[in-house]
């Protein structure tokens, strides 16, 4: 739940085309391209190209991201004044009001931007913050990781069972679960099974990998024998094993004898199961975030649902 504390981020951003669909119930919902933002992938990260204040750089794209962060150790090299908001992200940093001179995104281009701040990460040179999945005056986000690109929509007058698959009549829906009181920024979650076992999954455009610990795994049936062969890599000195959960469900979809990442986990708690859907459940779906819904919608393309080999820059 987003506290009403924080400012509007309102960006001027272009009119896209208008498409119209009609919902089951034959009412009509008008879908606006507000903006198409193309993002690269670099080190296995998604970037979109930005200039904050005359600096250029890029901000990663995440869908645990609200409408935006500049990294608070950036906005300190900038001189930018900040104001507590009394919000904080997922893992309780503080967020920060700040006003921007002037902010370039793809087509966006503001000036006198009301921004926030998040984060002090250690960043690479250039990098300046975070993109996420709600940009002010759209409000729902496509991510097409295929295309390389994130659109962020505006819906009107679609009501609860109108769908903004705009693409296809074939899709899946999921129910968004709420974040905690006072956190404006985490993983979206929608409720999962794994092996009939009841579980959320988190988005993450972060993760080359979908993924689920080894305790929840091992629970939800995958064979103990798994993890006793030679793992496919090492993530951060975690060892990875590729596994075969029985079944996975996703709101609507369901994929049998399904191959996923596993291993062990601080978060994998068992009173916390869960399943982070990375890159490579973005790279076999087309996804829709439509908050203004509470709901995701996506399609299957094809191929593999998740990574079944180790990511390029993995160790063995």
């Amino acid at each position: 739940m987003r506290p009403a504390l924080l400012p509007a981020l309102v960006f001027g951003v272009g009119a896209g085309p208008a498409l119209a669909v009609t919902g089951p119930g034959g009412q009509a919902c008008r879908i606006q391209i507000v903006a198409e933002l193309p993002f690269t992938l670099v080190k296995g990260q998604p970037r979109i190209e930005a200039e904050v204040n005359g600096r250029k750089g890029w901000f990663l794209l995440r869908t645990s991201a609200s409408g935006g962060f500049l990294y608070t150790h950036v906005a300190r090299e900038m001189k930018i004044a900040r104001d507590d908001t009394g919000a904080s992200t997922s893992d309780d940093r503080p967020v920060s009001r700040i006003k921007l001179k002037s902010i370039k995104i793809g087509a966006i281009n503001q000036s006198d931007a009301p921004f926030l701040t998040a984060l002090d990460n250690p960043a690479e040179e250039g990098e300046l913050g975070m993109i996420g999945r709600d940009l002010p005056g759209a409000g729902d986000m496509e991510i097409d990781w295929p295309a390389r690109k994130v659109r962020y929509l505006k819906l009107t007058g679609c009501k609860d069972d109108a769908s903004p698959v705009y693409w296809s009549k074939d899709y899946s829906i999921a129910e968004i679960l709420p974040l905690d009181d006072g956190v404006i920024a985490g993983p979206v979650y929608v409720r999962a099974e794994i092996g009939g076992r009841k579980a959320r999954a988190g988005f993450s455009t972060s993760q080359e990998y979908s993924f689920v610990p080894k305790a929840y795994a091992l629970a939800a049936g995958v064979d103990r024998a798994s993890f006793d062969t030679p793992p496919l890599f090492t993530d951060d000195k975690q060892l990875r094993w590729l596994v075969v959960a029985p079944a996975i469900s996703i709101g609507e979809e369901t994929v049998k004898a399904v191959h996923l990442m596993s291993g062990p986990n601080d978060k994998g708690r068992m009173d916390q199961p869960y399943l982070i859907l990375g890159q490579d459940f973005f790279q076999s779906h087309r996804v829709v975030f439509a908050y203004s819904q509470n709901k995701v919608y996506f399609t299957y393309l094809g191929g593999a649902p998740f990574r079944t080999t180790a990511p390029e820059n993995a160790k063995p």
